[in-house]
């Protein structure tokens, strides 16, 4: 079990990879998606961007399970309260992205088919998907501060999972990030202040937590490098794929990056006690 950097912790360092993988698969698959919509309009559940943001909970929810599993057999409720929880929080994320699913079908059944993200069973979806990577942060936290031995992979899993929870917050509203959105579609009525300003509320709220979460100084300009690499993904892989719909990479990356920067360097000047 050389593969993983503690051996005795293999199935905890697994929902860390299994994280990284359903990050990629989740975020490219939903931009994807966004595509798809545009460019061919809705097409079945079994199409493949939906495989890949389903294909993502399912891999997580595995390694989740097996953990879960892992625990009640080394007693891990009575010896570690603390553990045996979050990874229960982390799986009632990935349930909630389940749930989704058949939601979404009845939704379609009763209101037609919906062409916004903000929609109940979308909403779920993303939600629960932030929720259990809360959760893995949580973990990811519980399990360094534990560690005999620090690495900087896993020190380095915290800002990453917190910028995967910022694009899928921006995700909300992602449909203003493509310039090929329709001109009929309900999303051209939406006040042009709307992505901007949830966007920058959103990136305020991650990077503030960057600094209460990560041991890094400079953790909040990590974070926001880290947002730039994920956005990148689904970019690159739609022009990839041929795609007319391309999202644009986020026109307030320097303003993002700015205050990331600020930020640090408040924490890092600001006085001390005594």
């Amino acid at each position: 079990m050389k593969f993983f950097l503690h051996e005795k912790n293999w199935s905890l360092e697994l929902i860390f990879f299994a994280a990284v993988v359903s990050t990629f698969l989740g975020v490219v698959g939903a931009y994807w998606d966004i595509g798809w919509h545009f460019d061919f309009g809705r097409d079945t559940f079994w199409s493949l961007p939906h495989l890949f943001i389903y294909g993502s909970a399912v891999i997580v929810s595995f390694v989740l399970f097996l953990n879960f599993l892992l625990a009640l057999k080394h007693d891990l409720p009575h010896k570690n309260k603390t553990l045996f929880y979050l990874i229960i929080f982390a799986m009632a994320g990935v349930a909630t992205v389940f749930m989704s699913a058949p939601i979404d079908d009845l939704w379609h059944r009763l209101y037609g088919i919906d062409i916004e993200i903000i929609s109940l069973p979308h909403l779920m979806l993303l939600f629960g998907a932030i929720l259990s990577t809360f959760g893995i942060v949580g973990i990811l936290r519980y399990h360094v501060m534990h560690a005999r031995k620090k690495f900087l992979f896993e020190k380095l899993l915290v800002p990453f999972l917190l910028a995967s929870i910022l694009v899928g917050l921006i995700i909300i509203f992602a449909e203003s990030e493509f310039s090929t959105l329709p001109l009929d579609h309900p999303v051209q009525n939406r006040q042009p202040w709307v992505y901007p300003t949830y966007s920058i509320i959103f990136s305020v709220f991650i990077l503030a937590l960057s600094k209460c979460l990560s041991q890094f100084k400079w953790s909040a300009v990590i974070t926001i490098l880290f947002f730039f690499f994920i956005r990148s993904w689904p970019v690159a892989y739609n022009t990839w794929w041929g795609m007319e719909s391309v999202p644009s990479f986020p026109y307030l990356w320097s303003l993002f990056l700015v205050m990331a920067i600020t930020l640090d360097l408040l924490f890092l000047f600001r006085p001390t006690r005594g």
